[in-house]
């Protein structure tokens, strides 16, 4: 995961290094600050910073989908009777493949989020509508996604199995989910700004989201190594 978006974040553009006392003057989309002397400092909505989203998310992802859609029990090689794999599947009462199915389409949110964080001379609306609706849903989906896959190795909605190492990989992703929910919730764009740093709060939030991603991605290592049930 990539540091996710936070539209809102204002940034002023000047011809001089100095900014004495300003005076406010509303214009269009942007706001437009004036100083005594007259010169515009312009306040604008930057949305050209790093998404959740990107590209190669979608491989993993998939990946991740298209092994919960084929899980089960293959024929050995030669053998007659032997299965087709399928694509994406339909296993709406298998909890691993919802899981699945709903983190792949929050990835896909994500990178529309992403790209649309490209367009220029977008005013707060059109910002909440095309960068932060993905941004939330997305998000929304991931913590789900998180839960049923947390659900699924504790068998209950919540428990506390700390000796269980796949517990423990999808504690820290539920948590990692979380806190991309908290960013996403921060990273909406008001017609004013809050009394608070918004921007740096959701920015944090991701971060720490995407640290705990992380951590349960290196927790899948020693998991992976162990030798399989008989």
């Amino acid at each position: 995961m990539a540091l996710g978006l936070t539209p809102g974040i204002a940034r002023a553009s000047s011809r001089h290094a100095s900014i004495p006392r300003l005076r406010r003057q509303d214009s269009g989309r942007n706001r437009i600050d004036r100083r005594a002397d007259g010169s515009p400092v312009t306040l604008e909505y930057a949305t050209n910073l790093p998404g959740k989203g990107v590209c190669p998310n979608y491989t993993p992802a998939y990946l991740q989908l298209f092994q919960a859609a084929n899980a089960g029990e293959f024929p050995a090689r030669g053998q007659a009777g032997s299965r087709r794999a399928v694509r994406f599947g339909w296993r709406p009462h298998d909890v691993g493949w919802l899981s699945c199915a709903l983190q792949f389409a929050g990835t896909i949110l994500f990178n529309f989020n992403t790209f649309d964080a490209l367009l220029p001379g977008l005013d707060w609306v059109e910002q909440d509508l095309a960068i932060w609706v993905p941004n939330f849903a997305g998000s929304v989906l991931f913590l789900a996604s998180g839960h049923l896959a947390f659900a699924e190795v504790s068998h209950a909605h919540f428990s506390w199995q700390p000796k269980n190492l796949s517990w423990w990989v999808t504690s820290v992703n539920l948590l990692g989910c979380v806190g991309f929910m908290i960013s996403a919730v921060f990273a909406v764009v008001l017609p004013t700004p809050p009394s608070f740093d918004a921007v740096t709060v959701s920015v944090w939030f991701t971060l720490l989201g995407a640290i705990g991603f992380l951590i349960g991605s290196l927790l899948m290592l020693p998991e992976t190594a162990r030798p399989a049930a008989v």
